[in-house]
């Protein structure tokens, strides 16, 4: 397993439609590439070091009845604040703390 700072592109997720995604524990702290994969439904990111879910805000595709789960990140106060509530108003189901 990579050690440091840890891209969702280097775990090669930039192929095929992905609709559902679950890396727990795996030290990630940069979500960008996931702006781009409009399929997802399901993302399961508990236990990284993701502190900015900016990308997951731009990800259009994200959308009523979709799940994010991010329990034990050490998510920053806009996530928390202004980021959750944007996705939640969009019908996202939010699992964080």
């Amino acid at each position: 397993m990579p050690t440091g700072k840890i891209l969702l592109s280097s775990l090669g997720w930039n192929t095929a439609p992905i609709w559902s995604r679950w890396t727990a524990s795996n030290q990630i702290s940069d979500i960008s590439a996931l702006s781009r994969l409009t399929n997802l439904e399901r993302l399961g990111l508990g236990g990284n070091q993701i502190g900015d879910i900016k990308p997951l805000v731009s990800n259009s595709g994200l959308s009523k009845g979709d799940v994010v789960y991010l329990v034990g990140n050490p998510l920053s106060s806009t996530s928390t604040n202004v980021y959750i509530p944007q996705l939640k108003k969009r019908g996202v189901k939010m699992y964080y703390w």
